[in-house]
């Protein structure tokens, strides 16, 4: 189809096209470029476009529109694709009064002259397929004898695949980790596209940032810093052609920014002491009105000592270390979710008394072969941590010397004989002194031992007003000691001590009795059941 020549009328009057000017040409729009304002004003009020930096002049060059015409086709990183359907195209012409004629893919498209600066503005209204074309030319003035080289383009309107959802880079995660919440005005996304191609970052359809995905499809961004608040971001890939993709699923940032307030002074728990004054080594303070599951982080005379959160009520506690006697400054933070941290609170000043003596360990001893295992509760340090225990030992109330030092709340005493019963005592040491001794325990290590076994028959036949002894007999380690629960006929008995059945049976007691006979010792417990049967004379 051809195409009628757009000429410059602003320069000449009645827009008279210029001399040589093919016949039927006729003004179709004002184009006014201004090299010195380094942009270009289109006609009809569309605007300004910002001009790119000045290139070598190459005459009758050709290029697609960098919107000096009518759009700007050079978004996308191949300056030859084209994101329309309909591409217009600029040409360094041959001066002012040029004139050329144009054919993409070998139909002419029209005629099309330059303007006052020699650029010629190349447009058509047909759409173009998907894919590769060619757009040729040949200049009809003022010098036909110049060569136009082919320009050739494609047409890439399809967008790309759009990207995974943004992630928060934990660069710029300020807070839990994967809560999406920081305290970074600019942003660190991270995620995957289509390898090696531009990437967008979008805050509610907002260009905030970019980067290029690498040869893997793993990308990186920064963004501009953002406001304080909710910002939903996505991303979005950019073809060749510099076609946006649909924007990838969305990612909620909340960024804080400003600090919470300094929580109010802590207090001295009750259980502590009162008002300013400790009655413990280690007290316990107490706070209040806190901002809601912050982390409360508590100082004292300047130092961290630790940290705890506030409860849904704003209320916090936290046991301070032992602390040297004297005056101390007790303060607080506040850190949000986001990492910001208040200013201190208002001191709380804790007077600690002097140190003392450890307190008295509770001290037992547990017997075993050829040991004793003693353990004691850990004694209280008097303000003053415990740095060791001395154990005690004797054969005898009273008589106990240092066996030696240990550092743990436990001892095992294994240089003792089994059998002979020992005495021991503890005391606890700080760097202030030794406390007093626990009190005394005993224990006496014995041998491993044997359950009991009766081995003796469990039946005896007794004659009536015929005299018996009978022995039962049980081997074990300790030695078993024997009791009884059953019947006997009358002038019969069984005596525990011995384990002797003895005595005469009555006349009139003839039949069976059955006596269960319990060995027992340390080790465990046996059962015998004798079957006494009493026979005529």
């Amino acid at each position: 189809m051809k195409r009628e020549a757009a000429f410059p009328d602003a320069d000449r009057p009645g827009g008279a096209p210029p001399a040589g000017s093919p016949p039927g040409a006729r003004r179709r729009r004002l184009v006014r470029a201004s090299s010195a304002l380094g942009s270009i004003l289109l006609a009809g009020g569309v605007g300004l476009v910002p001009a790119g930096p000045a290139a070598a002049f190459t005459l009758n060059a050709i290029q697609l529109d960098n919107g000096t015409c009518v759009q700007n086709l050079q978004l996308g990183s191949d300056p030859t694709a084209s994101s329309s359907h309909t591409p217009s195209f600029l040409l360094t012409g041959d001066g002012p009064l040029s004139s050329y004629q144009f054919s993409i893919d070998g139909t002419v498209i029209g005629t099309f002259g330059a303007n006052a600066s020699g650029n010629v503005c190349i447009d058509d209204t047909t759409a173009l397929s998907e894919g590769a074309h060619q757009l040729t030319g040949q200049e009809l003035a003022p010098h036909p004898s110049n060569l136009i080289s082919p320009f050739s383009f494609t047409v890439d309107t399809v967008p790309l695949a759009p990207p995974s959802e943004p992630v928060l880079d934990p660069a710029t995660d300020s807070g839990a980790p994967g809560d999406d919440i920081t305290n970074h005005p600019s942003l660190r996304l991270d995620g995957t596209s289509v390898p090696s191609v531009p990437i967008r970052i979008l805050e509610n359809g907002r260009l905030v940032g970019g980067a290029m995905a690498s040869s893997t499809g793993l990308w990186t961004a920064m963004t501009n810093p953002l406001p304080a608040g909710s910002n939903v971001l996505s991303a979005a890939t950019v073809s060749e052609a510099g076609v946006q993709s649909t924007p990838s699923p969305a990612v909620t940032v909340t960024i804080i920014t400003a600090p919470p307030p300094a929580p109010p002074a802590p207090t001295l728990d009750p259980a502590s002491g009162s008002g300013g004054s400790a009655t413990v080594p280690d007290p316990t303070v107490d706070g209040a009105g806190a901002p809601a599951g912050d982390t409360i982080t508590v100082f004292v005379d300047g130092a961290e000592v630790g940290s705890t959160d506030a409860d849904v009520s704003g209320d916090w506690r936290a046991t301070l270390p032992v602390l040297a006697a004297g005056s101390h400054s007790v303060t607080a933070t506040a850190t949000d979710v986001a990492a910001n941290t208040s200013a201190p609170s208002a001191p709380l000043v804790v007077t600690a008394d002097a140190p003392t003596v450890p307190g008295i360990p509770t001290l037992s001893a547990t017997a075993g072969d050829g040991s004793v295992t003693l353990s004691w509760s850990v004694a209280t340090d008097g303000g003053s941590p415990v740095s060791s225990y001395d154990v005690y030992r004797g054969t005898s109330p009273g008589s106990e010397t240092l066996l030696g030092p240990v550092t743990a709340a436990t001892d095992t005493d294994t240089s003792v004989t089994n059998g002979t019963t020992y005495y021991y005592e503890v005391s606890a040491i700080n760097d202030v002194g030794q406390g007093s001794l626990s009190d005394e325990v005993a224990a006496t290590p014995f041998a491993p031992g044997q359950a009991p076994t009766i081995t003796s028959s469990p039946a005896v036949t007794a004659r009536i007003r015929h005299v018996l002894s009978f022995t039962v007999t049980a081997t074990g380690s300790p030695d078993p000691t024997f009791s009884a629960s059953g019947s006997l006929p009358r002038g019969m008995s069984f005596n525990v001590v011995t384990g002797v059945l003895s005595g005469m049976a009555r006349t009139g007691t003839k039949g069976t009795y059955e006596l269960t006979i319990t060995a027992a010792n340390a080790t465990g417990v046996t059962e015998q059941t004798l079957a006494v049967h009493v026979t005529k004379p």
